[in-house]
């Protein structure tokens, strides 16, 4: 088949640093991607993503749609997106993440608080 669609996935995304990054949401799909001649992985509603950065802050990461390439270890999404972690939330539209460099992009609307 061209794709095939996935029930309540749940994966964990391990990084070179021996950190991983895990992945839950309620559907998603696995095809190619014809641009990138690469599979990805497209993720559909309560996507809740949580991990480690390399200074071993805890963050979590919600939002409703989300594009995962597995081999560039790359996660996209153009939907709202809220970002929670010890002492701080973010929200925005839309992040691009690089979990290689752990650097991760917010699109637009970007908010930050912090909690003292």
């Amino acid at each position: 088949p061209e794709y095939s669609d996935i029930d309540q996935p749940s994966f964990l995304i391990y990084r070179e640093d021996n950190t991983n990054w895990l992945v839950n949401s309620v559907s998603g799909r696995v095809d190619m991607d014809p641009d990138r001649n690469q599979e990805r992985l497209v993720l559909n509603e309560n996507v809740i993503i949580n991990g480690v950065t390399a200074d071993g802050t805890q963050v979590n990461i919600y939002t409703d749609t989300l594009t995962i390439y597995p081999e560039e270890k790359s996660l996209h999404s153009d939907s709202d997106v809220l970002f929670e972690s010890d002492g701080m939330m973010s929200s925005s539209t839309g992040f691009s993440a690089d979990l290689n460099t752990n650097v991760i992009y917010q699109l637009a609307n970007g908010q930050m608080q912090y909690d003292n």
